[in-house]
């Protein structure tokens, strides 16, 4: 919201939602006082879900634009997070993530393959924020998950990632095998 502005609009509104990946609780959280401006303008439950497939798309055109590729793991993860809070059917997004990560696995370096890893198994004790979660919950893309990650995992990590790849490689084989 621009300074000397006192109230939000709507397009004020859609900014910040997106700039926090539409994740309210965080936006609640950093952004309080802007929070409260936003709760004001009673945004319905559609607006937000339109909001939602718009970040989407956005997270997919970057994961099909060979310029992101330094980029990728976070983007992975942005989107897995939206995946997470949509109200409509997720399974052709997953199929499409699938896609977008089988095709990319060859020229991603090592960082953002690791990142992935770690986004599609999950940063909590239960591994039910995770890609593979939502994966095994929505779909029957199993045997085309395992493969994705099967390649994407087929790397020799640096002496400086290999903690951190064996930690995320672990952590698949508990949950897919």
């Amino acid at each position: 919201m621009p300074l000397g502005r006192n109230r939000m609009n709507n397009q004020d509104a859609k900014a910040f939602f997106k700039e926090y990946n539409g994740l309210e609780y965080h936006m609640f959280h950093d952004g309080t006082l802007k929070y409260k401006e936003y709760e004001k303008l009673h945004i319905s439950p559609s607006v937000k879900e339109l909001w939602r497939q718009e970040l989407i798309e956005e997270h997919f055109e970057k994961l099909e634009d060979p310029n992101y590729k330094e980029m990728y793991g976070i983007v992975v993860g942005r989107l897995i997070e939206v995946l997470f809070t949509v109200s409509t059917p997720v399974e052709p997004h997953l199929q499409r993530l699938i896609h977008c990560l089988s095709t990319a696995a060859s020229t991603l370096d090592e960082l953002q393959k690791i990142r992935i890893l770690e986004h599609m198994a999950g940063h909590r004790r239960d591994h039910k924020d995770g890609g593979i979660y939502l994966i095994r919950t929505f779909t029957g893309l199993e045997k085309e998950l395992k493969e994705c990650l099967d390649g994407l995992s087929d790397f020799r990590p640096s002496e400086e990632n290999l903690a951190r790849y064996l930690r995320a490689v672990h952590a698949l084989e508990r949950l897919i095998g």
